[in-house]
């Protein structure tokens, strides 16, 4: 009995103390990335082309499901940053459906779907995510 006792208080505190997961605000069943940060809509404004009409268009043909996110990750080898990205992922149960490192990477678990880029542009490391 005691024995029994000795290791479900060891169970338990192995657990609590195993690595915390923090999951993104932008999609709560997503982890996140060290250093990620989203871009704010500030800063994609001063991006955004004047023509208004084909941005309509574009968006009246997307799914209404799918929502885009770009994200700074700062202080990252971009050769590697998807491998250990993925790592995150797979460790939070999600499994791998499409992979085109070192720049893409589709990933699934349970009814969610999302498709990660990264890109150098204008000196800062970005990361696209379009999930669903």
């Amino acid at each position: 009995m005691k024995r029994l006792l000795i290791l479900l208080t060891l169970s338990i505190f192995l657990i609590s103390c195993g690595p915390r997961v923090s999951y993104t605000k932008e999609f709560p069943y997503l982890p996140s990335y060290n250093n990620m940060v989203a871009k704010t809509n500030e800063t994609e404004n001063n991006e955004i082309d004047n023509n208004e009409t084909d941005n309509n268009e574009e968006n009246e043909n997307q799914t209404p499901e799918l929502k885009k996110v770009t994200y700074v990750v700062k202080d990252v080898d971009i050769e590697n940053a998807l491998s250990e990205y993925e790592e995150i992922l797979i460790n939070d149960g999600w499994q791998t459906t499409f992979d085109g490192k070192p720049n893409m990477l589709q990933v699934e678990k349970d009814d969610h779907t999302a498709l990660i880029l990264i890109y150098s542009k204008n000196n800062e490391i970005l990361l696209d995510i379009t999930s669903k």
